[in-house]
């Protein structure tokens, strides 16, 4: 399964997560699963901040690109931060648990995998938000509850993955 897609890699993460740690571990694919989180952080941007992208190219294509540049960092930054914060602080937890078992770049793309569903997670909200629900202050606080306990379970399993690789 090392010529999956993305789309097919992301929907394990999801449903099979034990299949994908699987995958993301494999030292033939190194640094794929950091390029899957690139990938579901661009799906967020362009699907869930439409509107924002499309503003700053109109402001890009009226007056200038240094005027648009603050509207697409924004976009940028709304749909990126989550994720890569929550990679960053998984792939540390996943090297400190693994122990002698410890390989920085498997356990980053293990961490990859875990910030799938955080990102997930964001993105149906977005989406939800999106179609008219807004979810105030509550909805948000529950949004980040979900995307940070399912997030947290798949590191957990992160970290069975890399405690049990061969040293």
């Amino acid at each position: 399964m090392v010529g999956t897609s993305f789309l097919v890699r992301w929907g394990l993460a999801m449903v099979a997560p034990r299949v994908a740690l699987g995958l993301a571990d494999d030292p033939r694919a190194a640094g794929r699963a950091a390029g899957d989180l690139v990938r579901a952080i661009a799906v967020v941007l362009v699907v869930g901040h439409t509107r924002e992208l499309v503003g700053a190219g109109w402001i890009a294509a009226r007056v200038g690109v240094r005027e648009a540049a603050p509207a697409l960092l924004r976009a940028l930054t709304g749909a990126s931060m989550f994720g890569l914060i929550f990679v960053l602080v998984a792939s540390i937890v996943i090297s400190l648990a693994a122990g002698r078992r410890r390989h920085l770049g498997r356990d980053f793309d293990l961490a990859g995998v875990a910030a799938l569903a955080p990102v997930t997670v964001t993105l149906v909200a977005l989406l939800w938000a999106r179609a008219g629900a807004p979810l105030g202050v509550t909805g948000r606080g529950v949004v980040m509850l979900a995307a940070l306990a399912w997030g947290g379970a798949l590191t957990a399993l992160a970290v069975v993955a890399a405690r049990r690789r061969a040293a």
